[in-house]
């Protein structure tokens, strides 16, 4: 996103940034893994370096560490006059000179002066992020009971990795029923596909396969789900899939496949 000559921004605010707002992921979930402050502090340090001397990105980094730090109690007083001073100096204007929001960056930088000078909220302890995890390989077919009684089939593609952990995206076969047929049935069923219309739902406009998140252990439905032990090819690769909840899983497939 490119907004006011300054890439990743789309407004004045300090996490009005994708850079920002990353870091800000980023320390959460280290200080969540039961890293120390300047462990994690370092860390991203390091990881930003190559960046930190850019007159765009530098103060972008500095000032969204500082005040995550802050927020979560954690500011040491190296970084918070290392923030003030990319405050102080106009470092973190440069990007904004010419432009129309010029007033209203500076009026942000303000704000987070006074924030990083006021007293930080007492530190808390973070809960460690859930991280997905999914043992099912590529082929597998998987049953799932929908509310209704009847059974659903899906074939596994393969796991999205990210921070959030490893999400396993199928694409679903056309076929429903109370029970489940003999394997070469299901080995000649064709994979249901939805033409939903463009943003119907905010869905992708095609859809061909799912991602099947989850945000806790429990939001498993693992009662109404099961590995077939059966195997067969998968027609596509994981990619431009849309993404759904276990927890709503039932609601998504009605309106996008209209299944039940």
């Amino acid at each position: 996103m490119l907004e006011n000559g300054v890439v990743g921004a789309w407004g004045v605010g300090i996490f009005d940034d994708d850079v920002a707002c990353e870091i800000r992921e980023l320390y959460r979930d280290l200080l969540g893994d039961g890293y120390a402050p300047d462990q994690v502090r370092d860390a991203i340090l390091q990881h930003w370096s190559a960046f930190l001397e850019d007159v765009n990105a530098g103060p972008v980094i500095v000032l969204a560490l500082a005040l995550t730090q802050w927020k979560l109690g954690r500011l040491d007083d190296g970084m918070r006059e290392r923030a003030l001073s990319v405050i102080r100096t106009g470092a973190a204007t440069v990007a904004w000179e010419g432009t129309g929001d010029l007033h209203k960056r500076e009026a942000a930088l303000a704000k987070a002066e006074q924030t990083l000078l006021s007293p930080q909220p007492a530190a808390r302890k973070l809960r460690k992020r859930f991280r997905d995890t999914c043992d099912w390989q590529r082929g597998e077919l998987i049953s799932y009971r929908l509310l209704s009684g009847n059974l659903v089939v899906f074939r596994m593609l393969g796991c999205h990795t990210d921070r959030g952990g490893s999400t396993p995206v199928v694409e679903v076969l056309d076929w429903v029923g109370a029970e489940l047929p003999p394997p070469e049935v299901l080995h000649r069923c064709a994979v249901r596909t939805s033409d939903s219309g463009p943003g119907t739902h905010g869905y992708p406009e095609t859809v061909t396969q799912l991602f099947l998140g989850r945000m806790s252990e429990r939001q498993l439905p693992v009662k109404r789900v099961a590995c077939l032990r059966v195997t067969s090819e998968p027609t596509q690769e994981v990619g431009g899939f849309a993404v759904v909840m276990w927890r709503t899983l039932d609601t998504d497939l009605r309106e996008v496949f209209g299944i039940e």
